[in-house]
């Protein structure tokens, strides 16, 4: 019964993460000049807001990809990019303006229309 349900855990993982790139560290030049804005998404495997969040991450890949870039960081595998970024827990979510300044940091699940909200505040739609 043990074996199952450990068996069952790490099948549930891998459907829930179909999305994530575990393992894989972005570059990410902070400061730099861009045509829209950047969420970054600091993420662990064995984290369950960080399932919550792909959900999210992909509704703002699908809808709002012509204002924002999402990038992913597995801070297991990338533990210097959520050091350098003062990532303390995940999920975790910092938002930088096309100018690269960072103009939001948030700790835990954020909802998509919270995303939505801040990006139109910022772009004064």
């Amino acid at each position: 019964m043990k074996n199952l349900k450990t068996s069952i855990f790490f099948a549930s993982l891998l459907i829930f993460n179909s999305s994530y790139v575990f393992g894989n560290c972005p570059e990410i030049k902070v400061g730099t000049k861009s045509q829209t804005f950047t969420m970054i998404e600091f993420g662990a495997k064995f984290c369950t807001g960080c399932f919550q969040m792909e959900k999210v991450m992909k509704k703002v890949q699908k809808e709002l990809s012509n204002i924002v870039k999402v990038i992913f960081v597995d801070v297991d595998a990338c533990s210097e990019i959520a050091e350098a970024f003062d990532i303390k827990l995940a999920p975790g979510q910092i938002f930088h303006d096309k100018n690269g300044k960072v103009f939001f940091k948030h700790t835990d699940v954020i909802e998509f229309e919270k995303i939505k909200e801040l990006l139109k505040n910022e772009t004064h739609l």
